[in-house]
């Protein structure tokens, strides 16, 4: 038995493996929010100009550096449209339509504004187009091959995720040929509700750790927001629950329950759910007197037992 300290046995040292690397060739796997739009090409947003709808028809041009609030058009052939964000949004919106031919996409943040959605973000009618490494979100549509049959397009490693609608597609191809779809990441995980219940006698609703649960959730998502999947026929009001982030929050208050709350995640052919259930006041004794012992030691202001318990977040 080797010696506490003692160097390790030559056949554990020898012909270890390396720790994985992502391909040098990248694949779907590895594409994310961190590696494509602004971030691709390390643009600032804060650096951007704000620019509304506009109209590109100078052949050869470069566009970068904006924050559009409205559509964008590129009509003329070899325009390069690099590290811009194009918000906006609203009913049946169109974020960029290009019917010049042999353009590129590529570093573009699309992400509408004011809590709008992109019915499509991209229409591609021009032949010769790429598309690469966008980050493309809350739209109903990520690209479409649109009218005018386009031909030899190049759709690669984009990330499409967030999508929200009645009829949801990363990409759409009504015609055309010569088209590559390769080594993009089509990623809907974004939907989370939550159920807390509580004691027929609580009086507010939903219950301030659901609310802030909801809150705290939506925030560690950044730019890639929840989805609240919002029915097309609504026959009794309320049903969907509250809405915080794009989460839906939903209260029970029944006799029987002390406090329980289920954070469910969901995607296709699966789901996680998080549950926490007391059956006794008694499993809170423990926090209050900790929280009672604490605050007492030192003068400053705690919020939630995590920060007593140093389970903050980095």
């Amino acid at each position: 038995m080797p010696q506490i300290g003692a160097p390790l046995p030559l056949f554990l040292t020898q012909n270890r493996q390396a720790p994985l690397q992502p391909p040098s060739t990248f694949d779907g796997r590895f594409i994310s929010s961190a590696n494509t739009g602004l971030n691709y090409l390390g643009v600032d947003p804060a650096s951007l100009t704000p620019t509304g709808s506009t109209t590109y028809s100078t052949p050869g041009q470069t566009i970068t550096g904006k924050a559009f609030t409205g559509q964008v058009t590129l009509s003329a052939d070899n325009i390069t449209l690099q590290g811009n964000s194009i918000g906006g949004g609203g009913a049946n919106t169109f974020a960029l339509i290009v019917t010049g031919n042999n353009c590129t996409i590529e570093g573009n943040l699309f992400l509408p504004t004011g809590g709008n959605t992109f019915y499509i973000a991209m229409s591609a009618q021009g032949a010769g187009l790429t598309f690469h490494r966008n980050d493309i979100s809350r739209c109903e549509n990520g690209i479409t091959m649109d009218s005018g049959s386009p031909a030899n397009i190049t759709i690669r490693e984009n990330y499409m995720h967030s999508l929200t609608g009645p009829d949801c597609d990363c990409i759409e191809v009504y015609g055309g040929s010569n088209i590559l779809i390769v080594n993009n990441r089509f990623d809907q995980s974004d939907s989370a509700e939550i159920i807390e219940m509580h004691h027929a006698g609580k009086l507010d609703a939903p219950s301030g750790t659901a609310l802030s649960t909801a809150k705290r959730l939506a925030a560690r998502r950044g730019n890639k927001p929840f989805t609240h999947r919002k029915p097309e026929k609504v026959t009794l009001e309320g049903t969907r629950g509250g809405e915080e982030g794009g989460i839906a929050v939903h209260s029970v208050r029944l006799p029987g329950f002390v406090a329980d709350q289920e954070v469910i995640f969901g995607l296709p052919g699966q789901t996680l759910t998080i549950a926490h259930r007391t059956t006794s006041r008694e499993a809170y004794v423990p926090g209050v007197l900790l929280a009672i012992h604490r605050v007492v030691a030192e003068a400053r202001f705690y919020r939630g037992l995590d920060q007593l318990l140093g389970l903050t977040l980095g």
